[in-house]
Order: structure tokens, then sequence, then C-alpha cells
């Protein structure tokens, strides 16, 4: 990830899309299969790596390479301050400011939180129904 399309082994600086000049402080990262999603001090959150499904949260069928900001969710609402995420398989979870769930991913086996009957997610969505969250993790 950062833009070399290699495999890396040792740390090394990570490039954002080129509507980021500079990546802000970082608090949490976290690994999915294939992606990886930043949460900054700011509550901001960068994806990057398989597109697939859904997972970066925005729309994106290849491979992404330089972490990108996610700005809306699937409501357009501005992802403004995220509290906390996780990425699971092929999903991603995050609680918002307001203490919401969001996903958005690959949605088999109602593992988004959706429902059964739902296509995977190109934009986090709130899921309904669960009450005010501070922490979230995905298996």
């Amino acid at each position: 990830l950062g833009g070399s399309g290699e495999n890396v082994l040792l740390p090394s600086l990570v490039l954002v899309d080129s509507n980021s000049s500079k990546l802000p402080p970082v608090k949490k990262i976290r690994g999915g299969h294939l992606h990886t999603c930043l949460l900054t001090c700011s509550g901001e959150i960068f994806s990057a790596g398989l597109g697939k499904n859904g997972r970066l949260g925005y729309p994106c069928v290849t491979e992404e390479s330089r972490f990108r900001r996610l700005e809306k969710t699937a409501a357009n609402e501005d992802v403004v301050w995220m509290q906390d995420i996780d990425c699971g398989f092929a999903h991603t979870a995050a609680i918002d400011g307001n203490g919401r769930v969001l996903t958005c991913g690959a949605a088999s086996c109602g593992a988004l939180g959706h429902g059964r009957n739902v296509m995977d997610q190109n934009f986090l969505r709130t899921v309904e129904g669960v009450p005010r969250c501070s922490l979230v993790a995905c298996g």
C-alpha cells in the first residue's frame, strides 16, 4: 500500500490521494483482507487496498494503492467525525460522533447488519436499530 503496487517488507511512508496534500496524524490503523483503514485524530477515515464489494467506503472495483479519504455516506451525508473503525474480511465498520454504527462492503450472510437481502454497500450506511456505541469490532 501507499503507491508502489508492490509488497513492502519494511515500514515505509504511505501516499495519500492527490486531493490531500498531507495525511493528518493517525490514531488508529485497522486491516481487513486486502484493505486497510486509517482513523485520524480529527475523525477522518482514509482507506486503501482492494475495492471489491465496497469495503473501501467509496466506489472502486480495482485496487486503490493510495489512501483516499471517505467523503460521503450512503445517505449522502458528509463523513465528518468518526470515533472508531474496524475492518472485517471484506467489510468496514465505523462509529460516528453521535454513536451511530455505519458499515460498508460485502453484505454476504448479513455481515453488515442491514439484513440478509441487501446488496454490497459502496458507502458507509447507518445500521438501524442499534443503540449508540463508542467502539466497534469486526470478525
